[in-house]
């Protein structure tokens, strides 16, 4: 897969836009996925997916947000952000997580729309960066747990912190997704008419 990531810094309510395209397996090959992920309270994010084999773009509707994302133990909804405001966050603990001092933190949403009944997050206490999410149901029971290997990228205007691996575990059934980045680069001058409909039915941004 090829992933394209764009920080909005909430301009016209937007946090970030970021649009996927799948080159294998070849049962898969051609289809896309866009993401908006919006700052404005109460406006959730959207995601659309293109499937060549239809030719058609699908939005998927919030309901469907927690299905599996492409057969993995990544849900639709796992691909964007939740707004801060969606949940409600305490900090219960501190802790350290591969070597790493972490504030651990309990987000419970506000309404009953969300996938997880509630997440816990571990922290880095330097740089706030996500190590460990635990993901439990609304019945409390746990779900499954993603991990998080970050590295730092630079280039001539600043340095900033980018995951190039993470692990989901399934804990009910010990099935679990690997994602790892490499090519990575950052300030490509991706544009607004990257992330847009017409994008999704190119294929790649590379063309």
């Amino acid at each position: 897969m090829w992933r394209y990531w764009k920080n909005y810094s909430n301009r016209d309510g937007i946090v970030s836009k970021s649009i996927l395209f799948t080159e294998a397996p070849p049962s898969l090959h051609g289809q896309a996925f866009l993401v908006w992920d919006y700052s404005t309270k109460g406006k959730p994010q959207d995601l659309w997916m293109y499937l060549p084999s239809l030719l058609n773009i699908l939005r998927v509707p919030p309901r469907e947000q927690g299905d599996a994302f492409m057969g993995s133990d990544l849900t639709f909804a796992d691909m964007g952000q939740r707004r801060l405001d969606e949940d409600i966050h305490n900090t219960i603990g501190r802790g350290i997580f591969w070597g790493v001092a972490c504030f651990i933190v309990e987000s419970v949403p506000k309404g009953k729309e969300g996938v997880y009944g509630k997440t816990v997050t571990w922290v880095s206490e330097d740089h706030y960066t996500t190590q460990k999410i635990d993901y439990y149901d609304w019945k409390g029971v746990f779900l499954k747990q993603q991990t998080i290997d970050w590295e730092i990228l630079s280039d001539k205007r600043n340095d900033g912190y980018f995951w190039k691996k993470t692990i989901v575990v399934n804990i009910q059934t010990d099935h679990r997704t690997v994602l790892e980045i490499d090519n990575r680069k950052i300030n490509l001058g991706l544009s607004d008419d990257d992330f847009t409909d017409r994008a999704l039915r190119a294929g790649s941004l590379r063309n």
